[in-house]
């Protein structure tokens, strides 16, 4: 395997300056790529063989998957949609106020629905799996006929329960009475004909105080058939309950369907309409139909439907309506159940059926008398008020935006917001200078007003005033510093009065006799604070930590001998240097930094080669690999053969990434 150098170093410059330097080292490098590059053909064989094992154990493991998932997975993969896994900021700031830019135009039609239903006909078909005219109780003016069956009972002298089912003939035949014809009769009429029958056998059911009584109840009914025709939704005949109306009726036999009015239901008996139910009024008003009761071989005739009307926006009821002839906006808006919270003054009328009329109208919710006809809609738009509100800051207990009431001083105000009415809270607020900001009457400037609200009680408010509560400057909040180390007494300290490192040093006691007196370490937000003087002023949370005399310096980089050296007053950086071994090979002499015990980074261009602080780092840093000079062969192979590799490897990573890609 062959690797070509320009995948190797990645800068051709680079590596004609090296050989620039020192032609000696060509042959070196030579001989380093060939034995790179066969290093490279087995590493990367055993990269391969190694992924192979990857492959297969991947595979094994997803054998053991269920088929469900196994199939999920594969066909997820199969799909070549592009994925972005990174966005940048800019996409990511567009996409959000896209969408805020969506929500906002949705907010105005959050009332409205894009699949709206047809109103009224779920009536039919939502209820519960007991038929209800199982229970109806049988009218006064019922009529007996064919089927019906009746029970007839005598209690007091003589006890006897007998039934019977009228004959086809409208007969029943009745032991110790005969036979006797019901049909046609009401209930009250067939017990005052069987009384008189049964008085001439059973002479106890007569006179003032008789001792035997008599009573007449209905058992199993007959069904009468009944005609469903036009837009119903089972059409057809049905057997229903003989005390049915139209709208029971229509229950039995499954409703109507949704292109069939609901406002136009015809009876037709014997050839002639004999009612015209509209179920509208039932529905939404609960009126009373003065519904009829249907008879055998009745016909329920369903009409299309008249109309449609939409109706959405803010309703008590979005959805489809039907009008009927002469019916008026405000109709179909009470049937909507009326206006809901928040809608707008006015309301949109669409004619999508204008012709020459005005396709879209705006009507005032109390002009709206106008007639509707089929196709129309209205929408009621939601109205959004524009708060006006107060902004509070500064030393209060709940600062933020509140309603504007009007009439209600700054005084008043406050004492709600809780700041005033606190006697403790109070103290820490500057009554004296409550500043309130308030734009003008042309609304281009803002002007400033300092309330004393201990002598002004009646400043009152307006809409969109910002009032700004300032801090009593003797109730500031505590400030503190941590002092540790090397003091007679470290620990908490107040700073409120900007106290200096001096200030409490002195606090504390001062020094003890071990104390490196300027080795103060000053850390704040975790961040080492190199300072110079003892008047540097301490912040709130600082930590102070005072060190101990340890008589050395330490040395660290590109020496032979790094460590800590015994510190000597007389000694400078060039004699720390030399007694740790002098510079190393790769030493950057022009690079070298003195941190003092101060935390101050001293460099050596401003260094001189003055004495050397106790406890103080000298560091020397590492030139580039361009910079070194006079090393020697195996040096500088070392060098570059480190790099070299660490370029191969990833030269071969790239490799094996671009072959499991194509794979």
């Amino acid at each position: 395997m062959k690797i070509n150098i320009d995948h190797l170093i990645p800068s051709k410059i680079l590596f004609i300056n090296m050989l620039n330097q020192n032609l000696c080292y060509l042959s070196i490098l030579i001989l380093l790529l060939i034995f790179v590059s066969n290093l490279s053909g087995q590493s990367f064989q055993d990269l391969e063989k190694l992924q192979m094992q990857y492959q297969e154990a991947l595979k094994s493991q997803a054998m053991q998957k269920p088929k469900e998932i196994r199939v999920a997975e594969e066909t997820l993969l199969s799909t070549n949609l592009p994925d972005k896994l990174i966005y940048t900021r800019k996409e990511v700031e567009s996409l959000i106020a896209n969408t805020q830019k969506l929500l906002e135009s949705l907010e105005a039609y959050e009332d409205s629905s894009n699949s709206l239903e047809y109103i009224g006909y779920d009536i039919f078909t939502l209820r519960d799996t007991i038929p209800f005219w199982q229970n109806l109780p049988a009218p006064y003016d019922y009529i007996l006929g064919p089927g019906d069956q009746i029970i007839i009972s005598l209690y007091g002298t003589i006890e006897e329960n007998i039934s019977e089912i009228i004959n086809k003939d409208g007969q029943v035949f009745l032991k110790d009475v005969g036979t006797l014809n019901l049909t046609g009769l009401t209930i009250n009429q067939a017990k005052k004909n069987i009384k008189n029958k049964y008085s001439k056998v059973y002479s106890t059911l007569l006179g003032l105080k008789p001792t035997t009584f008599l009573d007449i109840t209905l058992g199993e009914l007959k069904s009468i058939n009944v005609t469903v025709v036009g837009f119903a939704s089972l059409p057809g005949v049905h057997i229903i309950h003989p005390f049915s109306s139209v709208f029971s009726a229509l229950t039995q036999a499954g409703g109507v369907d949704i292109n069939g009015t609901l406002r136009d239901i015809q009876v037709i008996r014997n050839g002639d309409v004999i009612a015209v139910v509209d179920l509208y009024d039932y529905l939404f008003f609960g009126t009373s139909l003065g519904d009829i009761r249907l008879l055998d071989q009745d016909i329920i005739f369903i009409s299309p439907r008249k109309s449609t009307v939409a109706i959405t926006g803010r309703v008590k009821k979005p959805g489809y309506y039907e009008s009927i002839l002469n019916e008026k906006i405000q109709d179909l808006i009470n049937y909507s159940g009326g206006f809901s919270t928040k809608a707008h003054k006015h309301v949109f009328l669409i004619n999508n059926n204008a012709g020459n009329r005005n396709s879209q109208i705006i009507l005032n919710q109390n002009l709206i008398n106008n007639y509707i006809i089929d196709g129309d809609s209205l929408h009621v738009p939601i109205f959004q008020k524009y708060p006006e509100y107060i902004t509070l800051e500064g030393q209060v207990k709940s600062p933020g935006r509140y309603p504007f009431q009007k009439g209600i001083s700054i005084h008043e105000f406050l004492e709600i917001e809780g700041s005033l009415s606190d006697s403790v809270f109070k103290k820490t607020i500057d009554l004296k200078h409550v500043s309130i900001f308030r734009r003008t009457n042309n609304d281009k400037k803002i002007k400033r007003f300092i309330i004393d609200l201990s002598i002004n009680n009646n400043f009152y408010l307006k809409s969109f005033d910002q009032i700004s509560v300032p801090l009593n400057q003797y109730f500031k909040p505590l400030e503190s510093i941590i002092l540790t180390g090397e003091v007679l007494f470290p620990g908490l300290y107040n700073t409120n009065n900007q106290k200096t490192l001096d200030d409490i040093i002195k606090a504390s006691g001062g020094f003890t006799k071990e104390a490196l007196k300027n080795g103060i370490k000053v850390y704040r937000d975790t961040l080492l604070v190199a300072w110079e003087s003892m008047d540097f002023i301490l912040d709130d949370g600082d930590s102070l930590n005072v060190r101990k005399k340890t008589g050395t310096i330490q040395i660290e980089g590109e020496v032979n001998n790094p460590g800590f050296i015994t510190h000597n007053k007389s000694y400078n950086v060039k004699d720390y240097i030399k007694l740790a071994g002098g510079y190393s090979s790769y030493a950057d002499k022009k690079n070298i930094i003195v941190i003092e015990p101060n935390g101050k980074a001293v460099a050596k261009s401003k260094i001189g080669w003055q004495s050397v602080p106790e406890g103080s780092k000298i560091i020397i840093y590492k030139q580039s690999l361009l910079g070194v000079k006079n090393q020697s062969t195996l040096e500088v192979f070392g060098a570059v053969s480190t790099q070299i590799a660490n370029v191969a490897s990833t030269v071969l990573t790239l490799i094996l990434l671009t072959n499991q890609t194509s794979n």
